[in-house]
């Protein structure tokens, strides 16, 4: 608050407001710039993905999850594992 101007002016209890500021919209800026875009579907097939790599070493995945979300998947259209262990 000093380099502001004290505690005793306007600048100088405002000057942390100003400091909070930039560190959000910089971190705002990094987020935006730097993180990756998530599509609406993409929990859907991170769990395609882990059950397949489920099967490939062994886990039976036949019962897991709700009984209507139990389809057959294929995780090509994704980009995902290619190979699929059958058991």
């Amino acid at each position: 608050m000093k380099r502001f101007g004290g505690e005793d002016t306007i600048e100088g209890k405002a000057g942390p407001c100003y400091v909070a500021c930039g560190l959000a919209i910089t971190a705002a800026t990094i987020a935006f710039f730097c993180l990756p875009q998530l599509g609406q579907d993409c929990l859907e097939v991170e769990d395609k993905k882990f059950r397949v790599i489920l099967e490939m070493n062994g886990y039976r995945t036949e019962m897991m999850g709700m009984p209507a979300r139990r389809e057959a998947y294929d995780l090509d259209k994704y980009g995902g594992i290619e190979r699929v262990v059958e058991i």
